[in-house]
């Protein structure tokens, strides 16, 4: 499988386009005697090892139609732009605290820094 389609595929399974099912004992045995035999495992047919066992995943495309899928895609990109905006919410807070603290500072110590200010055009 090219590297590409099982990004795609990736893609799809973290979605919900996909749906990975293990398979069941008799499956396995199958895939197996297969593998045994010296074949590929089929595309929709992944394999996974965990702690020296393989255990097998057949891919099912989801029951949903195209134009739910498209649905489903336009919420995921909602919900990224609301992220991005709660971002960016979140810095903006963080300036305007640190503008009001900044002035805040300047009032108090005004006096001191217009000394300083003074001193260093001197040199």
């Amino acid at each position: 499988m090219s590297i590409l389609r099982n990004k795609l595929r990736e893609k799809r399974i973290k979605y919900g386009l996909l749906e990975q099912i293990p398979c069941n004992n008799e499956e396995t045995d199958k895939i197996e005697q297969q593998k045994e035999k010296g074949k590929q495992l089929p595309i929709n047919i992944e394999a996974k090892e965990v702690f020296y066992k393989t255990y097998y995943y057949i891919d099912k495309q989801s029951d949903l139609t195209e134009s739910e899928k498209t649905e489903l895609l336009a919420y995921y990109q909602l919900d990224g732009i609301n992220t991005i905006k709660n971002s960016v919410l979140f810095f903006l807070i963080l300036k305007i605290i640190a503008l009001i603290l900044s002035i805040i500072i300047f009032i108090y110590f005004k006096d001191y820094i217009i000394t300083i200010i003074k001193l260093l055009n001197l040199l």
